[in-house]
């Protein structure tokens, strides 16, 4: 009783709705709390303190939009349930725990610098960059090999994203006590405070501005469409089993009140004995059921015979229903918490889970991607930073970020059957690099700004970055087995499938760039040259795959000198002078500098390549657009001219009579004039009036090097072919010849068109 009152006490004052979302994740933490968690292990979960409230605030806010959406769905207002009890379970794994598992956070920050380096501000971002990697042995990295960035780079990233909400703290995961309290969306800018004494709120805030604005809306507004299909399918298929769940229950209503019924019709009939006392009076003594005969039944016992079997079968039948009624219960709870994590499972695991019947949920809960993994991943980023409810409704976030982690190159197992790497592993040993002196920092930062100032359309570029994602959404489909390339055996996941970079990543250790698609061009040229496609398209892939390799960013930021990804240097030999050795250091250290130089130069100078390349391809296309928009005002204004010909054809009074044109004819043009169109009888009319004039019969097929030598061409619209007009217009647009069209049937109206057209033109 106490349970309920304190229950009761808590609720109190709420409305429905905020009361059914309280008592979903009520159900939740008393979950946890029965299996022994304590208040600090519920936080884990994200269960409890102010993550606890905003969550279900957040959950309340998107309910209007969730009813809009899938309320016509369910018969009732279940939709409230069903929403709370999504948002309200707990999954396989949490959202630090994905991270964790899947690295999301390195996806997010792989994905801020290819987005900075794209844009030529990553050396801008450099320094805002911790001055050391402190506390490195915290964050938990793949083996893998980046083409792209260095290792410092990246892990200088993701230091920025895990310590953004608390100096010194790398732990706090994306939703905390500080992001739930946050009532706006954080505004980031430049931080103009000294690098010594800046926060690292304040850093990541001054790398999130050098990102353009146009690729931190887009990345959400994909990470937010995706969550809106995820939420299409589990609602699809929840309401589906909520709609069985209620026919069941019908069903089981109809059943009884034909019991009931049955019963009524019983009581009414004189051949029921009133009392079991009757019984006793009958001639013989009752004997069971199952010996009796249907010569010595009485009519009593065929009555009580009838009214058992009656019984036992609506009983039989109602257990049935109930059975089914649960096994539907347990499919919907399957589906709201096995849903969210199905894309990391293997099929066989996820089919158990969701269990018996439950092919159809199977199929459309692995049929949810995403195209560009690393954006999603970054787009999550910035829905926290946002102050968006999508993450804090949790578990639609949840799948969305399972479905990314599903493609990125890592991944490249189930988690059901996840291998492990090998600890005792370690990367090569590399020379820790020494910082730059004041001068060279400055005289960097005047290269850097003379750079920025020398390019005006750069400008441009950073406003509207260039979205690669339809590209990149067939280089991350899932179209290849995850089969063993080095054991002879057979797959141990068949159902589980990879893409091309998970595949590299497998066999090299490597992760494919990111950017890989912007030399389409080179594979182009290769074919030309004669190469199959096939071949030559992978070679575009190792071309660009090299040049990421020469061209890797690097950064000067020792890792910390207890972190366990770099061994200590080799001690020196006591044998060597000091002078000696210090001038050896000097030398070394003038030639790393000199190589760093080097490559940032290279790096600018490609960057700026690409970027007028696009710039130019760009300023061609539209180009063309406008000429083709020039060609197609032009054919257009022909055309209404012929229709106002046609229409008008008698009030042309300046036209002279048939009978006194003939002095004008025949005229030889003086330009190259092909005529295409025009009935048998209007041809042989108008041939001997325009000897020197190509004319092409209207049932042959138009040639394309025949209309590319003309230099006029004319159409006789009423007899020729739809198919032969398309492709004279297409040859004449592509080639910007001039096109006309005659307004006339009669052959000499129609050649002096051409003898006007033909003056005009010379004239």
């Amino acid at each position: 009783m106490g349970k309920k009152t304190r229950k009761a006490a808590s609720t109190a004052g709420l409305n429905h709705e905020k009361q059914v979302i309280a008592d979903a994740f009520d159900d939740s933490v008393q979950m946890f709390r029965s299996r022994g968690y304590s208040q600090s292990k519920l936080a884990n979960v994200h269960l409890a303190g102010g993550v606890l409230k905003r969550r279900k605030d957040s959950v309340y806010r998107m309910l209007p939009e969730i009813q809009k959406r899938y309320g016509p769905s369910y018969p009732d207002e279940e939709v409230i349930n069903a929403w709370s009890r999504a948002c309200a379970c707990v999954a396989n794994y949490t959202v630090d725990k994905a991270d964790e598992l899947f690295g999301i956070t390195l996806a997010a920050a792989i994905w801020m610098l290819d987005e900075l380096r794209s844009c030529c501000r990553l050396e801008l971002a450099y320094d805002f960059f911790p001055d050391n990697l402190k506390n490195v042995e915290r964050l938990s990295l793949p083996d893998f090999f980046d083409p792209c960035h260095d290792e410092t780079v990246i892990l200088s990233m993701m230091m920025l994203i895990y310590a953004r909400d608390s100096d010194g703290c790398y732990n706090h995961g994306y939703l905390n006590e500080v992001t739930a309290r946050r009532s706006k969306p954080v505004l980031h800018q430049v931080s103009e405070a000294d690098e010594e004494t800046m926060t690292s709120r304040e850093r990541f805030d001054s790398v999130m501005a050098l990102i353009p604005f146009a690729s931190r809306q887009r990345a959400a507004k994909r990470f937010t469409e995706k969550f809106w299909e995820f939420q299409d399918i589990l609602f699809d298929c929840d309401a589906r089993l909520y709609r069985k769940f209620l026919s069941h229950e019908r069903e089981m209503e109809q059943v009884l009140e034909q019991q009931m019924a049955f019963e009524e019709q019983l009581h009414q009939s004189k051949k029921l004995p009133q009392t079991p006392g009757d019984i006793l009076l009958a001639k013989k003594p009752p004997q069971p059921f199952a010996l009796f005969t249907k010569a010595d039944r009485s009519p009593v016992e065929t009555v009580l015979k009838d009214e058992i079997h009656q019984k036992m079968g609506v009983g039989k039948r109602i257990m049935k229903l109930l059975g089914e009624e649960g096994a539907l219960i347990k499919r919907r709870v399957r589906l709201q918490r096995n849903g969210i994590t199905a894309q990391m499972y293997s099929a066989k695991r996820v089919a158990d889970e969701l269990g018996e019947g439950a092919k159809g949920e199977l199929q459309q809960l692995l049929s949810f991607e995403v195209d560009d993994p690393y954006e999603i991943c970054f787009g999550y980023l910035c829905l926290v930073e946002e102050n968006s409810d999508i993450p804090w409704v949790y578990n639609g976030a949840l799948a969305v970020l399972s479905a990314a982690a599903r493609k990125l190159p890592w991944n490249i197992r189930p988690l059901d059957q996840r291998y492990t790497y090998d600890e005792n592993l370690e990367p090569d040993p590399e020379e820790p690099d020494e910082g730059k002196t004041a001068e060279q920092e400055k005289e960097a930062e005047e290269e850097k700004t003379a750079v920025w100032a020398s390019e005006s359309n750069l400008l441009e570029v950073l406003q509207n970055p260039v979205d690669w994602s339809e590209r990149k959404k067939e280089l991350y489909r899932l179209d290849y087995l995850g089969m063993p390339f080095y054991e002879e055996f057979e797959c141990p996941v068949p159902d589980w499938k990879m893409n091309l970079p998970q595949i590299l990543y497998d066999l090299t250790g490597a992760v494919m760039p990111r950017l890989i698609s912007r030399a389409d061009d080179s594979a182009e040229d290769l074919v030309k040259a004669g190469m199959d496609p096939a071949l030559a398209k992978g070679l575009e892939y190792c071309l660009r795959f090299a040049l990421d390799v020469q061209f890797q960013s690097r950064m000067d930021v020792p890792l910390s000198q207890d972190s366990e990804w770099r061994p200590d240097p080799d001690p020196e030999p006591d044998d060597v002078p000091d002078a000696d050795r210090e001038a050896a250091d000097r030398v070394e250290e003038l030639q790393a500098k000199l190589k760093r130089q080097g490559e940032l130069n290279a790096g600018y100078q490609r960057e700026l390549y690409q970027t007028r390349k696009d710039l130019a391809a760009l300023k061609e296309k539209y180009e063309k657009a406008q000429a083709q928009a020039a060609a197609e005002r032009d054919e257009l204004a022909r055309l209404r001219e012929l229709i106002f010909q046609q229409v008008n054809a008698e009030e042309q009074a300046s036209m002279e009579k048939e009978e006194t044109l003939g002095e004008k004819f025949p005229y030889m043009t003086q330009k190259r004039v092909v005529v295409f169109g025009g009935h048998d009888t209007w041809t042989k009319a108008i041939k001997p009036l325009l000897p020197n004039v190509v004319f092409v019969h209207r049932d042959q097929r138009p040639n394309a090097d025949m209309i590319r030598a003309a230099d006029v061409v004319w159409i006789q619209a009423n007899a020729l072919a739809h198919r032969s007009y398309y492709k004279i217009i297409n040859v004449v647009r592509s080639n910007q010849i001039p096109v006309r069209y005659f307004g006339y049937a009669s052959a000499v109206k129609c050649a002096l068109q051409v003898l006007e057209d033909d003056s005009r033109r010379d004239g």
